[in-house]
């Protein structure tokens, strides 16, 4: 089975949940509304190499802002 490999942005708050084969690109930080209510967090760019299920991960020290 051959991995595909593509770049995907998530929204995370404190940890990231990523494949451990993921490579953080890039991270910006970020205010969505949620319920009308503001939430920060970071927009999170992934160079996603597997189909994999996802794992936490803590990537708050990965990159710096």
């Amino acid at each position: 089975m051959t991995k595909s490999v593509r770049t995907e942005w998530v929204f995370c708050t404190d940890t990231c949940a990523v494949d451990r084969q993921d490579v953080i690109l890039n991270k910006r930080r970020k205010v969505i509304q949620v319920n009308g209510k503001p939430m920060e967090g970071w927009m999170v760019e992934l160079k996603v190499s597997s189909d994999n299920e996802y794992v936490p991960m803590d990537y708050s020290q990965d990159i710096d802002e």
